[in-house]
């Protein structure tokens, strides 16, 4: 069984949220993702799952440098 069905169940969801956000080009995703992966981190954390952890740790950094490198794009120069 799991630890933690609801906050797991709950991530997965967000994550198919956020899927469909951005498949739908709403580009305020980069917030969502970043919010799921350090949810998702600190819930393998939790549970023990040390590596499944860092890589959404990874997810988690990896979507905040995406934001910043595009929201830098967008200003004018």
């Amino acid at each position: 069984l799991a630890a933690a069905p609801v906050a797991d169940s709950l991530g997965a969801w967000a994550s198919l949220v956020a899927t469909w956000l951005l498949a739908r080009r709403i580009i305020d995703t980069w917030a969502w993702w970043i919010a799921i992966d350090a949810g998702l981190a600190a819930l393998f954390a939790w549970q023990g799952l040390a590596m499944t952890g860092a890589l959404y740790l990874a997810y988690a950094l990896l979507a905040f440098l995406g934001w910043r490198s595009w929201r830098r794009s967008r200003q004018p120069a």
